[in-house]
């Protein structure tokens, strides 16, 4: 009795001394909340080290995601980015010691509901300087949630499609309701418009990208219109505008004689020939054709009159025929006065 009595009193002290030796368990344990599509996790009266954390959509341990992390006393949150909305996460955190032996944390359940959105667009209205875009927001997981769901917005912009970014000139936020208008855009061009979910001024999925082109406009103005005459011609150029805001290029030239019109002429280049004019004033008037519209015509005056080399060529001809009428008329006198000479010879020769 007295050598069982010894041998209970020697494992008492045996068990005293493991304990003295063994380091207490940390203090482990931590709350999640959800801000927008990021998981957020708070730890709570934890040992400062390292610490690990799984997480995974509920029933699908293939999407499973491992987070480490060094806990500071001076931080005690830490965000998990690019969750979905709607969705029920499962979740673990674990604190890791220097053998890299896992200890779990406690907290006040290991699931947590995100949210989970697809956005479809189901219209498009389309104007030469704006785009009207409505979508559908739909969500298999809480579909009943999403218009009270706070914080929830939509970014709408238009960029031009040859660009690789959007700008904040022709950015729209949608706060309420599922359609949005964007204005400011040049006519007849292609745009990638951008329907951007966020949350809490976050992004929360990508964006719904559709491709629009804008309605035909009325074409930017001609210059550099350039009218010659020449004789009983008129030349006529003009520069190529920079904004044609449609899909052809035709331009035209018309020529008005008081308000009467007298000639219309058109051509892919602005080059024009009016020909066999009357020696007069005229008023010119020349626009571009872009399928739909004019442009705003461009108006100049212009003075057909003779050249100086037919200017010189007429009065050539004047001289010309009044010498020659003063030649013949003086012929005519003289053989004129001969014949008087001759018949007054033939009288006094008579007489004789």
């Amino acid at each position: 009795m007295a050598a069982l009595c010894g041998l209970n009193i020697l494992l008492l002290w045996a068990g005293i001394i493991s304990l003295a030796k063994s380091p207490p368990s940390p203090l482990c344990s931590y709350t999640v909340t959800v801000t927008n599509s990021e998981f957020q996790l708070n730890i709570t009266s934890s040992t400062a080290g390292k610490y690990n954390m799984d997480i995974n959509e509920e029933g699908q341990p293939e999407t499973m995601k491992s987070y480490n992390f060094e806990h500071l006393p001076q931080t005690s949150s830490y965000e998990i980015p690019h969750l979905k909305l709607c969705a029920v996460y499962e979740h673990n955190v674990t604190f890791l010691d220097s053998n890299d032996e896992k200890t779990p944390c406690d907290s006040g359940g290991d699931k947590i509901l995100m949210n989970t959105m697809d956005l479809k667009i189901i219209n498009t209205k389309m104007t030469n300087t704006s785009i009207d875009l409505s979508w559908n927001t739909t969500s298999q997981n809480c579909q009943d949630d999403l218009p009270n769901l706070q914080g929830l917005s939509y970014d709408c912009s238009c960029f031009p499609s040859d660009q690789k970014h959007s700008n904040e000139v022709n950015k729209h936020k949608q706060a309420n309701g599922e359609t949005c208008h964007v204005a400011g855009l040049e006519p007849y061009t292609s745009y990638t418009c951008e329907i951007q979910p966020t949350y809490h001024n976050k992004k929360v999925r990508q964006p719904t990208v559709v491709q629009q082109r804008t309605e035909i406009g009325i074409p930017g103005d001609i210059t550099g219109v350039m009218a010659v005459s020449e004789h009983n011609v008129i030349r006529v150029t003009c520069t190529r505008t920079n904004r044609l805001n449609g899909p052809e290029e035709q331009y035209i030239a018309r020529l008005y004689d008081a308000s009467v019109r007298l000639k219309e002429l058109k051509a892919n280049n602005c080059e024009f020939e009016f020909k066999d004019l009357n020696y007069s004033s005229y008023r010119l008037e020349v626009t571009v054709f872009n399928g739909k519209f004019e442009s705003k015509p461009k108006t100049q005056d212009v003075v057909t009159h003779q050249s100086f080399k037919g200017v010189f060529i007429m009065v050539f001809f004047a001289i010309f025929t009044i010498t020659l009428a003063v030649a013949v008329y003086v012929t005519k006198c003289r053989k004129s006065r001969n014949d008087v000479n001759e018949n007054v010879i033939l009288e006094s020769t008579a007489g004789s």
